[in-house]
């Protein structure tokens, strides 16, 4: 999702705004954990480090109105899982 961000940024012509990459879904890290690792046999247990650090909410209306590509929870837990199937495609 950020790479598409930043490419259709470029592509528009889309600079010197301050958009957030962000699903419209809360989940915390153990959730995104548990959700990208679980279909590669991975178990994950929640553990509670005592994180105070603040939520912060963002909506994905910065994205609408810029006609960005705004991806739902799903969506991007699932680009993450094929981006790790098919890791060894990427050249670095």
């Amino acid at each position: 999702h950020l790479s598409e961000v930043i490419a259709a940024c470029i592509d528009r012509g889309i600079w010197n705004k301050m958009i957030p990459i962000t699903v419209s879904e809360v989940s915390s890290r153990y959730e995104c954990a548990r959700d990208i690792l679980n279909p590669f046999g991975v178990t994950v247990s929640p553990i509670d480090n005592k994180d105070t650090t603040p939520f912060i909410p963002d909506d994905l209306s910065e994205l609408v109105e810029l006609g960005l590509p705004a991806f739902t929870y799903r969506q991007m837990i699932d680009a993450i899982i094929e981006e790790i199937k098919h890791r060894d495609t990427f050249v670095v």
